[in-house]
C-alpha cells in the first residue's frame, strides 16, 4: 500500500511539475503579455491540477520505457480532449467546429507535456528507491 501511494504522489508531482514548465513555455513561445495575470494563474492551476490527475496513469505498468509510456499518456489526454471534453463545451467531436489553432495546441502540447511527466516520474522513482 504504501508503495503504491508512494507512486502516486510521484505521478501527481511529475503531471504538476510538467504542467507549469509547459504553461510558462506556452507564455514564452506565443509571447503572451499576460504572465502573472489573474487568467494566466487560473490556466497554471487547472493544468497543474489535470496533470496530476493524468500523470497517475505512469502507475501503471504497461510499458517500461519512460518516454514512450509518456508519449502513449499524451495521447489518452489528446484522445479525451477530442472525443469527451470538445463535444461537452461545442466544439463537436474530434473538435471539428474547433478553430485549428486549438487543436495544433492540444496536440503540440499534450504529447511533450506526456514526454516531460515521464521524464520527472522516471527521476523521481529513482530518488525514492531506498539506498541498500
Amino acid at each position: 500500500m504504501n508503495n503504491s501511494a508512494n507512486r502516486i504522489s510521484i505521478g501527481y508531482v511529475a503531471g504538476l511539475v510538467s504542467a507549469c514548465v509547459i504553461q510558462t513555455l506556452r507564455v514564452i513561445i506565443f509571447d503572451i503579455d499576460t504572465f502573472l495575470t489573474d487568467d494566466f494563474k487560473y490556466n497554471l492551476y487547472r493544468q497543474m491540477i489535470w496533470g496530476g490527475v493524468w500523470a497517475t496513469l505512469f502507475i501503471i505498468p504497461f510499458y517500461k520505457n519512460v518516454i514512450a509510456r509518456g508519449f502513449i499518456i499524451g495521447v489518452i489526454v489528446i484522445m479525451f480532449n477530442f472525443m469527451i471534453k470538445m463535444p461537452v463545451v461545442g466544439l463537436g467531436f474530434f473538435g471539428v467546429d474547433a478553430p485549428m489553432i486549438k487543436i495544433l495546441a492540444n496536440i503540440s502540447f499534450n504529447i511533450p507535456w506526456g514526454i516531460l511527466a515521464g521524464i520527472i516520474y522516471y527521476l523521481l522513482m529513482l530518488r525514492s528507491k531506498p539506498k541498500i
